[in-house]
């Protein structure tokens, strides 16, 4: 299971659609544009049967699409359960009343999520996949795991050069679990994250977490 998840994320992390040859007999999906021959089919059966990600409306789940901010907060609010935390909200563009508001709220109570210095959050701002390393890595430590004492090593990708310094730890941990593109390949740390790929990522580190 874990092996066929690293082959998906490989995968479902790249902007152009990508399908599998493998013809096998699957439960009917439950979104009109994801079918069995979808790399991603299994990743995005897996976070709507969990709740962890839900559709964009009219029967879809839009794999394609770039995702934004608000929708990994959200998925990692869902997989803690929901909680529900007392913590005053300082983010100037979001409001109290929308989708996404408990979940933002929460995550910036775990530090999860910390926003900008301009006390905004960017809920619709694209995810970049050193943003969704650290929000990642971030709820891992919450959970009690992450790096523990003196680590360090080099990232193996060629562009590794362009991660951030405050999203490297992540990136390490992220990628020693193999929940990134391999790293022979380009990881393009602040390039965007489809909707297929964040679903990836979720049911990749879902098998982790349940270790």
């Amino acid at each position: 299971m874990r092996r066929f998840f690293q082959s998906i994320l490989c995968l479902a992390l790249c902007l152009a659609p990508a399908v599998t040859a493998l013809a096998v007999e699957e439960a009917p999906s439950p979104y009109a544009d994801v079918s069995a021959e979808d790399t991603f089919y299994d990743a995005v059966s897996l976070v709507h049967e969990k709740g962890i990600m839900n559709g964009v409306g009219e029967g879809l789940f839009a794999p394609q699409h770039t995702t934004d901010r608000a929708a990994l907060v959200t998925a990692l609010w869902r997989l803690a359960g929901e909680p529900v935390v007392n913590y005053a909200m300082r983010f100037s563009d979001v409001a109290e009343d929308a989708w996404y508001a408990e979940a933002v709220r929460w995550a910036a109570s775990a530090g999860i999520a910390s926003g900008y210095d301009d006390m905004t959050f960017a809920p619709h701002d694209a995810l970049t996949r050193e943003q969704l390393c650290v929000m990642v890595y971030r709820y891992e430590q919450l959970m009690g795991g992450g790096f523990s004492g003196a680590w360090m090593f080099l990232l193996a990708y060629p562009d590794a050069m362009d991660v951030s310094d405050w999203a490297y730890e992540a990136v390490c941990w992220m990628s020693m679990h193999q929940l990134t593109t391999p790293t022979d390949a380009p990881l393009v740390p602040q390039g965007s994250v489809t909707r297929g790929g964040l679903a990836g990522v979720l049911a990749a580190y879902t098998q982790i977490a349940s270790r």
